[in-house]
Formats: C-alpha cells, sequence, structure tokens
C-alpha cells in the first residue's frame, strides 16, 4: 500500500469516527467483544483508532498515559491522555484529557476535561470541564463546567455551570448557573441564577435569580429574583425587584412598578400638593409594599411645571376598623419646568392618613419632605423655577440642593 493510500484511507476513517460519534446517543463495548476487556496498560500511542501500540486490544484497554496523535478508540484512562484532534473512550477517565476537538467518555469522569470544541460524557462528570462551544454530561455533575456556548446535563448538579450562551440541567442545581443569555433546570434551585435574558426554575427556588429580562419561577420562590424587566413565582415566600412582577399567590415582596397578584390592591389617587394642583398616581401591590408610578402637573398661565416618577410605598391598618391607613411613600421625580436641558430630580417622603369612605373610595391627607436636587438658575417664560414658593422654608443642604416640608391631600379609589 502506497504511502498516498495509507494518508486517504487514515482520513476517510477519521472523518466517519467523528460523525458517528457527533450523532451517538451511547457507547458500549458489544457483548460478544473479546480484544482484552479491563486490560491495564502503562501507556499507547495511536495514529487513528486501529492503528496504534495497542492494536484490536484498544478498545478494552485502560491506558496510564494515551496520546493519540489524531485520535483513538481505547478503553479508558488513569492517569493522562492528549489527542491532537479526538480522544474516545469506552468506559472511565480519570485526571486528565485534553484533545484539540472532541472527547467522547463512554463512563464517568473524574479529573480535568478540556476540548477545542466539545466534551462528552454518558455518565457522571466530577471536577472540571472546559469546551470551546460545549459540554454534555448524561449524569450527575459534581464539579464546573465551562463553555464558550452551551452546558447540558442529564441529572443533578452540584457546582458551577458557565457558559456564553445557555445552561441546562434537568436535576436539581446546588450551586451557581451564570450564562449570557438562558438558565433552565427542570428541577430545583439551591443558589444563584445568573443570566443576561432569562432564568427558568421548574422546581421550588431557595437563593437568587438574576436576569437582564425575565427570571420564572414555576413552584415556590423562597429567596430572591431580581429581573430587568419581568418576575414570575408561582408561589413568592420571598422578594420580588423588577418593572413588572407576578405571583399566582404570595406572602413576600414585590417590588415593582406594577405587582400582580391575587392579592394585589390596584388603586388610582388623585391629588394635590404644595408643588402642583393636579396629580395622578397608579399604585399596584399588596398592604406590605406597593409600586407607585405618577404624574403631575401645575396649570398656570405663568408658573408651569410638569413631573413624572415612580416610587413605594407601605399601609399600616390604625386600629381593627381598617378604616383608617397610614400610608408612608417614597417617590422620586422629574420635573419639566420648559427645558430638559437643567437637572431638576425631586425626592419625596410623604406619610398619608387615609380615612375609608367606602369599598372602593378613601380621601387622604399628610404631611410630605420633599428634597431637591437642581441646576437650573434662570426660568423659562412661563414656568417656575422652583417648584415652590419662599413661604414654604426653603432650606439649602449642599451645592443645588434644598429642602422643605410639604403636603399632600387627595382621593383614592378602587
Amino acid at each position: 500500500m502506497t504511502l498516498l493510500k495509507m494518508k486517504l484511507l487514515a482520513a476517510s476513517f477519521l472523518l466517519t469516527q467523528i460523525a458517528n460519534t457527533a450523532t451517538a446517543t451511547s457507547i458500549t463495548l458489544p457483548s460478544n467483544d473479546t480484544t482484552g476487556i479491563n486490560r491495564n496498560m502503562p501507556g499507547q500511542v495511536s495514529f487513528v483508532p486501529g492503528i496504534g501500540t495497542n492494536g484490536k486490544y484498544a478498545p478494552g484497554s485502560t491506558n496510564h498515559f494515551s496520546f493519540n496523535v489524531i485520535g483513538g478508540d481505547n478503553g479508558g484512562v488513569d492517569g493522562f491522555e492528549l489527542g491532537t484532534i479526538f480522544n474516545i473512550n469506552r468506559q472511565h477517565v480519570q485526571s486528565a484529557q485534553i484533545a484539540g476537538i472532541f472527547n467522547q467518555v463512554g463512563g464517568r469522569v473524574q479529573g480535568f476535561q478540556i476540548a477545542g470544541i466539545f466534551n462528552r460524557v454518558q455518565q457522571s462528570m466530577t471536577a472540571v470541564q472546559l469546551a470551546g462551544i460545549t459540554n454534555l454530561v448524561g449524569g450527575p455533575v459534581k464539579g464546573v463546567q465551562v463553555a464558550g456556548v452551551f452546558n447540558e446535563v442529564q441529572q443533578s448538579v452540584n457546582g458551577a455551570q458557565i457558559s456564553g450562551v445557555a445552561n441546562i440541567a434537568k436535576g436539581p442545581l446546588t450551586g451557581i448557573q451564570i450564562t449570557g443569555v438562558y438558565n433552565q433546570l427542570t428541577d430545583s434551585l439551591n443558589g444563584t441564577q445568573v443570566a443576561g435574558i432569562t432564568n427558568i426554575v421548574n422546581g421550588p427556588v431557595k437563593g437568587i435569580q438574576i436576569s437582564g429580562i425575565a427570571s420564572v419561577a414555576r413552584k415556590e420562590v423562597n429567596g430572591v429574583q431580581i429581573a430587568g424587566i419581568v418576575n414570575y413565582a408561582k408561589n413568592l415566600k420571598g422578594v420580588q425587584i423588577g418593572l413588572v412582577n407576578i405571583a399566582d399567590s404570595t406572602s413576600g415582596y414585590s417590588i415593582g412598578l406594577i405587582n400582580i397578584s391575587p392579592q394585589s390592591f390596584y388603586r388610582v389617587a388623585v391629588y394635590a400638593n404644595e408643588m402642583m394642583n393636579t396629580n395622578v398616581a397608579f399604585k399596584s401591590g399588596t398592604p406590605r409594599i406597593y409600586g407607585i408610578l405618577l404624574s403631575g402637573a401645575n396649570f398656570s398661565n405663568d408658573k408651569k411645571m410638569y413631573s413624572f416618577g415612580a416610587g413605594i410605598g407601605k399601609e399600616f391598618s390604625l386600629g381593627k376598623s381598617k378604616m383608617f391607613t397610614l400610608n408612608p411613600e417614597l417617590t422620586s421625580q422629574y420635573l419639566y419646568t420648559g427645558t430638559w436641558t437643567f437637572e431638576n430630580t425631586l425626592n419625596r417622603i410623604q406619610a398619608n392618613v387615609h380615612v375609608k369612605l367606602g369599598k372602593y373610595v378613601s380621601v387622604f391627607a399628610g404631611p410630605a419632605f420633599s428634597v431637591l436636587h437642581s441646576d437650573q438658575d434662570v426660568a423659562t417664560t412661563g414656568y417656575k423655577l422652583h417648584p415652590v414658593s419662599s413661604n414654604y422654608h426653603v432650606f439649602k443642604l449642599w451645592d443645588n440642593t434644598t429642602a422643605w416640608f410639604g403636603w399632600n391631600a387627595g382621593i383614592t379609589i378602587f
């Protein structure tokens, strides 16, 4: 056989092995294989599967040292294996395995597994997996998975999954998942999930979910959910922080602009204060804590002012009848005074006493304390320069920051 024919045969065999490995669902030895199962060898060198120092006994040999010039198909490793392209082991691997493209192990891995493209382990993995694209494990993981794109574990994870795009575990996770896009657990979370876009847990959550867009827990949350837009929990016993918070039932705290649950109320308040003669606020949440969206305007020919902002509040019952309540609230608003050039930020604490006139209507009034940071020193024609007159004894806190005591009074419906 000429050298050229040998090269073509080796290349054809290599491509076949890679294709079969990438699509295989399992690797097991045939029951009639008698090629030296469980042979312990000090080491082996192979060019491609079938061409190496262990010859036909390679699939049943466990090697302390294994070097595959292109790739190898061996029984197992109890030491160190290096393959410039790929490593295939039908049984277990211990200590370290490194491949330029992929590692495929039919048993368990204990130690380090590093591949340029992907690692695949049919049984358990203990220690560390590093892959340029994907790590796949058919059993439980105790340790760390790091992949440029994707990690998937068919059973439990006790440790960490870190990836550029997605992490999936089909059992409970104790530890942490970190990804650029998407985390998913089909069982429970006892630890932390961090995702650039979405976290999903089908079981109970004890720990923290943090996401750029959405955090979802389809059972109980006894911890914290933080999302840039929306949080969902079937049963909230902890804290949700997001623009929109949804819970099928709650004994915890939802902190956001819109909070939705069977225990939530939805109210609209129309009121006046020392700054503006017309204000409207939408409040949603529970008496434990609720979110506020608000806007205001001072309708006047020469002293106009507009505002918009958000805040949080809490309701305390005053007496058993619940006819009277005390509602302390904290809000932050931007004040528009005819131009967007200047910074006019108002932070306000108010404590309103509500008197219920019926099931859906209450009136309220109370004191307020305001802190204004403004770098505007020239009035715009037709607009106020400062929210209040000197009658309110405005005092200076520091440069561009003033404060005063004021009031609120209005009516709430629903």
